[in-house]
């Protein structure tokens, strides 16, 4: 490798951060505990004729509790009760509780601890809340779930806040998505941890104890067995309807091709858990080059790019984001749009933003776009019968590559011998150990550890894998045969 690309952008040790909520840090509590008193609090309600609440029932405020609802009244059913109606008032009496003695187990005084009171909904700028496409009527998003913490700690980041837009904010926003999709020429999915949370896979800027992202998640023995999520069946749609371009994806479950979305066009930056070529790569690691120069040209050719369940907090990959955001203020592109619960250091560059879970989105952009959605288990378009002997004829040479005319055989049988191709551990030899339920391979490699030191480790190739191979529809082969008298065995 000539230039080592690495994982984190040149900014990516910046920890940028804005506060969304209000703290109150009690100062020593014990010393005004004689000054303090309870406190009342008189609410008065009445009856709210004709018209519908504010915001949904269904939205919940930061404390956790439901938010008002306010009792909608016909004006016929008004007059007829016009001489009973009455201002009701409820009392609600708080009084702040201070311990005398506050310590630690070990009889170590402590100190109190912070008090936490986020903000009902987003205080941010027109263009962080809504993007610069956004319309002025659009109301601020509701805190669904608090968090004190950072998302992405020492990182470019944001408090891990989760916001959710407003359900007729959020038709709106899905509607004019549509509209970008629909005149975008070359649209490019740029996708985070959060794309995939609602399968079951932990994500690592999800904080909040009540956060709306892991409420209907499935628990996994693995994250093997996870399933694609709404999201990745539609954005599989997408790119089989013709509006979805490429995707650069930041994960390594393979959830894209489990729903059926083409391995040719998915670029697995940061590794793969079904490449062996392409393991995953640490937070500090190299990019391996041909797949950053890959990125590099969709970075030039995006007219549009769709940011999903990414904080996008200081990776390398996160300029795919900021181009296309960057070309649209130029007039040269359509932009940038923005989906997630949580905020970025992006949001006020973005055409569009919103705010909600992201298979809501993609649940109403389905309907939008008219599209069919693909279920059940994804099977490799290679013909019955030869998928089932896992023995294929692959318009590649021995080596793996492509050259006019040439043909070779590719052996995935149990037991039978193959070799690396290419990435870090490219020439290193393996063998077929298994297929698992899904029908991936499971290949036991000899891999060089440190010095001379070989160790064995098991890897997957995606059942994916073998459709690419034998359509011509990858540059290189990962893999290929070896005869089982080849001496670097």
């Amino acid at each position: 490798m000539s230039k080592a690309f690495t994982n984190l952008s040149a900014s990516g040790e910046a920890a940028s951060t804005s506060e969304t909520t209000g703290r109150i840090v009690p100062a020593d509590l014990k010393s005004k505990a004689s000054t303090l008193r309870p406190v009342e609090t008189k609410t008065t309600h009445a009856v709210q004729i004709g018209v519908a609440p504010s915001h949904p029932s269904e939205t919940r405020c930061p404390t956790g509790s439901r938010a008002p609802e306010l009792e909608v009244v016909s004006i016929g059913e008004m007059m007829a009760q016009k001489g009973k109606l009455r201002p009701t008032e409820t009392r609600v009496t708080h009084e702040l509780m201070v311990e005398e003695n506050m310590s630690d187990s070990k009889g170590t005084p402590t100190k109190p601890p912070e008090i936490m009171i986020p903000t009902d909904r987003l205080k941010a700028t027109h263009a962080e809340t809504h993007g610069s496409l956004g319309l002025r009527s659009w109301g601020a998003p509701w805190c669904t779930a608090a968090s004190d913490e950072d998302a992405r700690p020492g990182y470019a980041t944001r408090k891990a806040n989760e916001y959710q837009d407003e359900p007729a904010v959020l038709s709106e926003k899905v509607a004019l998505l549509a509209s970008l999709i629909r005149k975008s020429r070359s649209c490019v999915v740029y996708s985070g941890a959060g794309i995939s949370t609602s399968s079951g896979i932990n994500d690592y800027a999800t904080r909040a104890s009540n956060s709306s992202a892991k409420a209907d998640a499935p628990h996994l023995r693995s994250p093997f067995n996870a399933s694609p999520t709404k999201s990745h069946r539609v954005l599989a749609a997408l790119q089989k309807k013709g509006h979805l371009k490429y995707w650069i994806q930041q994960n390594h479950d393979g959830l894209p091709q489990k729903a059926g979305y083409p391995q040719h066009l998915l670029n697995e930056i940061h590794g793969a858990w079904y490449d062996p070529s392409n393991p995953v790569v640490p937070m500090s690691g190299e990019l391996r080059q041909d797949l950053f120069q890959d990125l590099l040209e969709w970075e030039g050719k995006a007219d549009l790019c769709l940011s999903l369940g990414t904080s996008m907090c200081g990776m390398n990959a996160d300029r795919v984001a900021i181009s296309a955001a960057s070309k649209a203020k130029k007039g040269n592109a359509l932009g940038l749009v923005i989906v997630g619960l949580q905020q970025t250091q992006y949001d006020g560059e973005s055409q569009l933003r919103i705010f909600a879970k992201l298979d809501d989105v993609f649940d109403l952009l389905s309907q939008e776009l008219n599209l069919e959605l693909s279920e059940g288990v994804y099977i490799p378009d290679v013909g019955p019968a030869a998928y089932d002997s896992s023995v294929f004829e692959v318009p590649y040479n021995s080596d793996g590559e492509q050259v006019t005319g040439e043909k070779s055989i590719l052996d995935l049988r149990e037991d039978s011998r193959v070799k690396l191709t290419s990435g870090p551990h490219a020439g290193a030899f393996g063998e077929v150990v298994s297929r698992c339920r899904e029908g991936h391979y499971r290949i036991r490699f000899n891999l060089l550890i440190k010095g001379k030191f070989r160790a064995p480790h098991q890897m997957k190739l995606g059942n994916w894998w073998v459709e690419a191979m034998v359509k011509g529809l990858v540059p290189n082969m990962p893999v290929v045969s070896v005869p089982r008298d080849d001496p670097g065995l």
